[in-house]
């Protein structure tokens, strides 16, 4: 597999090659950041979709926590989203965890 080497990885690599094909006002727009909709996603999640059934973390205090995002009352965006994850990983590799 061809990569581009790690001096050169920047934005500029991406966008030479269409600097004659794109008007000037595309090819030359800033850099922009966006947000991802993880609130508004997590706001409709079920503690059941967060974890499988791994005995490895407390259900109910994850419930709360849910609860507590769901609500309004903390918004817990990053801990879910990380809860979110970890319970994917423990599908995907179901590890023997007595």
């Amino acid at each position: 597999m061809a990569s581009v080497p790690t001096s050169e990885k920047n934005k500029s690599t991406l966008r030479n090659p269409f600097k004659y094909v794109l008007p000037k006002e595309i090819h030359e727009v800033p850099k922009k950041g966006f947000s991802t909709p993880l609130r508004q996603i997590l706001q409709s999640v079920q503690t059941n979709q967060l974890l499988s059934d791994h005995k490895i973390l407390n259900k109910q205090g994850i419930d709360s926590i849910l609860k507590t995002h769901q609500y309004g009352q903390v918004y817990r965006t990053g801990l879910l989203f990380r809860i979110l994850i970890f319970g994917h990983w423990l599908n995907h590799f179901q590890p023997e965890i007595d």
